[in-house]
């Protein structure tokens, strides 16, 4: 593996065939780009293999139109402001992969819509951006419609020949695409899920099905 420092994408390790292979087949370079910038971002400094990116643009939500990127930008505003009033500087030369534009051009974009929305306005030292009561009232908005998309909840046959399946399987590879992996070891229900587990499924932005041993209890959570 070799570790590298960009300052588009962060820092990542990534192994020789990879880094000599072209990986455009696996999504546009920007989107890439952009998926390994918001990992570091999130403390996150990860290994990639060439199987790696075959899946890497399918294990993040990529913005689908202009209004979802400038709701990305209010984002990471707010995520880096610890008081209202707050500024967080941008460089549109090497942060545009946060918003998964192609280029510093579509990220300058972003910016303006965003100031004309009265979403974002300059700080006092003119030098970055920081959220106008507009624009926290537009977080708010999102955060109320937010589901707690971090958490997956998992439905499986809770028996100890899975073991392995869940410890070197489902949460390994759900934590390492960012999710809260859950899953309540409960006695199996046939007509009935119980009030917890309902409760743990609405909180979620993920469910993940294993009906091996064809449990009854997995299909009702599933369904």
């Amino acid at each position: 593996m070799f570790h590298i420092v960009c300052p588009l994408c962060g820092e990542y390790n990534i192994s020789l065939l990879a880094s000599k292979s072209d990986l455009s087949q696996y999504g546009k370079p920007h989107l890439l780009s952009g998926v390994i910038r918001n990992r570091y971002e999130q403390d996150v400094c990860p290994d990639l293999k060439v199987e790696d990116f075959k899946h890497l643009i399918h294990t993040v939500k990529i913005p689908s139109n202009p209004i979802e990127s400038i709701d990305l930008l209010l984002k990471h505003i707010f995520d880096q402001t610890s008081y209202a009033g707050e500024g967080v500087k941008f460089s549109a030369k090497f942060d545009y992969p946060l918003l998964y534009a192609a280029n510093s051009d579509e990220f300058l974009y972003y910016i303006n819509k965003a100031r004309e929305l009265e979403y974002i306005e300059p700080d006092n030292d003119k030098q970055g951006y920081r959220l106008t009561l507009t624009g926290w009232e537009r977080m708010e908005e999102l955060r109320q419609k937010e589901v707690k998309s971090n958490q997956a909840f998992v439905a499986m046959w809770f028996n100890p020949d899975l073991d392995e399946a869940w410890e070197e399987g489902f949460k390994p590879a759900l934590e390492e695409t960012g999710f809260k992996p859950v899953r309540v070891d409960l006695e199996e229900h046939n007509e009935k899920i119980c009030d917890r587990i309902i409760a743990e499924i609405r909180e979620s932005g993920l469910l993940v099905a294993d009906f091996t041993g064809q449990r009854g209890g997995v299909y009702f959570e599933s369904g």
